[in-house]
């Protein structure tokens, strides 16, 4: 599956751009590293997509279909930390960076449970080794736990065997900052 950015990307798009092709090199069991989701309906329940081009979308709800991946959920409200005509705008949104993983397989012959060490390895990532000339990112908080940061979504009427070990998610909040052109 590919997992398109814009050709030629503005604003967020840029930002999530860079960030999603960093995620990818510095997290080497990372199989995709998605874009930001929309929200859509499968059997009347909200589900996290992302578009796969050719006005095709896939669901991100947990499963084995693309392995260890993440995606970006975005708030709907842009915030502008300062305005004046004609200048540069920097703009502030809220994100989730989520990411679901098999961790049986990425750490095969262990019977610990080892969501810890990814929380550390991302957050390593997040804080020290990526940084980006496109915009810049906070780290808020952390949500573990598939039930907690798939919550939003379909949740009760979903597959319950990806919700729980050998399956892990992760949830990092925070807040993106970037200019406006």
């Amino acid at each position: 599956m590919n997992t398109p950015t814009p050709e030629n990307p503005k604003m967020l798009d840029k930002v999530l751009a860079e960030w999603q092709t960093r995620l990818k090199a510095e997290l080497d069991w990372l199989n995709y590293s998605c874009g930001r989701v929309v929200e859509m309906k499968q059997a009347g329940k909200p589900i996290p997509a992302i578009y796969v081009g050719g006005g095709d979308y896939k669901s991100v709800m947990p499963d084995e279909s693309l392995g260890n991946y993440s995606f970006f959920d975005i708030a709907e409200t842009y915030k502008f930390a300062s305005w004046s005509k004609g200048i540069h705008s920097l703009v502030k949104v809220e994100y989730g960076l989520v990411f679901w993983m098999n961790l049986k397989k990425m750490f095969a012959g262990s019977k610990a449970h080892e969501l810890e060490t990814v929380k550390a390895e991302i957050l390593e990532a997040l804080t020290e080794k990526i940084s980006l000339r496109s915009g810049a990112y906070n780290v808020q908080s952390i949500t573990e736990g598939a039930r907690g940061v798939f919550a939003q979504y379909a949740g009760q009427g979903y597959n319950q065997k990806y919700l729980m070990y050998p399956y892990g998610a992760i949830r990092f909040k925070g807040q993106i900052t970037f200019n406006s052109r």
